[in-house]
């Protein structure tokens, strides 16, 4: 693959000389990277949609289409296997689940046209499951737990998934019903003699045992990856669709409401706020951010939440909170880099996820602060690039274990955490129009 003049002057970025030549090299690398595994078929199974998607996503850049067109039939061949092996537990999520591998099939047909009997086949398979679990999680909405709301694992994923696809009556009611667990989330119920959201999940539901010590009595979770910012992404999207339900618009209020009331103004005038806040600080008032250190990420971070509060308020038509979330991306665009607090070149908590948004936001705007501040995240991406490593990228990672700072780097080709997903974000900035950014609940 070639990125030539034509995909240069359709893009409505300007990169230099040097950049260009870095992605070319990236890219090229990457895809004769697949085209080898896929020849020798020692491709990783767990890494088939993330094939599909960047396939999909660098079709109109292949100067020999057919060939990756062969190349994506053999891939879907294999994910077809993979479907109907019975030994395989299947999950439906939109990350490495069903409905990853739905929205792989819908993003390959979009750009290729093919694949329209599969992908409608497998959003069959996904609608029965999503009865099912909404069921699951209707029966245990008492007990609250992220995955059953989360855009990872939950009914917000899904639920956005849904809404991407082309629903039957039938199906399109099913949708209803998972957005009116959605709204639900926005109602209160009485702990400790204080009204309190009903996102709010209590300590035995906590996933990990250091949450359940740092929140004895449960946590609100604000963040886009695990947190309600999710929830309020996938209602506004239906909410601007006309799939408008009792209370819907009520609830997407609420929670913009809520990152109103728990917003920290830092030193340079950007926005942040928590990760995750305790029972005691939510009730108090407090916008306690000491949880984790402040980093424009996707799934955590300002600049994810940022974007989560622009696309829902733009979705409801709340210009004043719209407003409001653009000036905060625009300032996070113009952050020194150190500032950002990012060591990894990933998408989910690193460069390639600041990048994807910036973008994103800036072909919707032409803003040109927001512009002029992705040269040096561009930059800073393409200089992580490390050649004699396995995939190209490494994902490092700070991470503090039994009280001591451990460093880690690993090497895969995933989309949230490897080089696919950085792949991706390099190939929206010589390419228009990306829609892998639907996948990241920030569309």
């Amino acid at each position: 693959m070639n990125i030539k003049q034509l995909v240069i002057k359709e893009s409505c970025f300007e990169l230099n000389d040097s950049q260009l030549k870095k992605i070319d090299k990236i890219l090229n690398r990457y895809f004769d990277d697949l085209l080898t595994s896929v020849n020798k078929s020692v491709i990783n199974p767990l890494e088939l949609n993330e094939y599909i998607m960047t396939i999909a996503e660098a079709f109109p850049l292949f100067e020999d289409k057919n060939k990756w067109l062969e190349i994506s039939y053999i891939i879907m061949n294999d994910i077809k296997r993979e479907l109907i092996n019975p030994t395989i537990n299947k999950s439906i999520s939109l990350f490495g689940g069903l409905c990853d591998t739905g929205f792989a099939t819908y993003l390959l047909n979009k750009n290729t046209g093919h694949y329209g009997k599969f992908l409608d086949s497998i959003n069959k398979l996904i609608f029965n499951y999503i009865k099912q679990y909404l069921d699951y999680c209707n029966s245990n909405f008492n007990e609250l737990t992220m995955q059953h709301y989360d855009i990872i694992s939950g009914l917000a994923g899904m639920g956005y998934y849904m809404l991407l696809i082309h629903k039957n009556e039938q199906e399109n009611e099913l949708l209803h019903d998972v957005m009116r667990y959605l709204i639900k989330l926005s109602g209160k119920h009485l702990v400790e003699k204080e009204m309190i959201p009903n996102w709010h999940i209590k300590s035995r539901n906590q996933i990990r045992n250091d949450e359940k010590l740092k929140f004895p009595k449960g946590n609100f979770n604000f963040g886009l990856a695990h947190g309600i910012a999710g929830p309020m992404v996938t209602l506004s999207k239906a909410y601007s669709q006309g799939e408008i339900l009792e209370g819907h618009g009520e609830a997407i209020e609420s929670f913009i409401e809520e990152y109103k009331n728990y917003s920290i103004t830092s030193q340079d005038g950007s926005i942040f706020w928590p990760t995750q806040l305790s029972f005691e600080d939510y009730i108090a008032g407090v916008a306690n951010d000491e949880l984790r250190p402040r980093i424009a990420s996707w799934c955590y971070g300002n600049i994810g939440i940022s974007r989560s509060l622009y696309v829902a308020s733009k979705n409801i038509g709340d210009e004043k909170m719209m407003k409001f979330s653009f000036e905060n991306i625009e300032k996070i665009a113009l952050m020194n880099i150190l500032d950002y607090n990012l060591e990894s070149p990933i998408l989910c908590h690193g460069y390639a996820g600041l990048l994807s948004i910036l973008n994103l936001t800036y072909k919707e705007t032409k803003n040109d602060n927001i512009k002029n501040g992705m040269y040096k995240i561009i930059d800073e991406l393409l200089s992580l690039y490390v050649e004699e490593s396995r995939f190209g990228f490494k994902n490092k990672e700070t991470l503090y274990e039994d009280g001591k700072i451990v460093k880690r780097a690993t090497e895969n080709n995933s989309f949230m955490e490897g080089t696919s997903g950085i792949v991706l974000s390099l190939i929206s900035i010589v390419k228009d129009k990306t829609d892998f950014e639907n996948h990241l609940i920030i569309k």
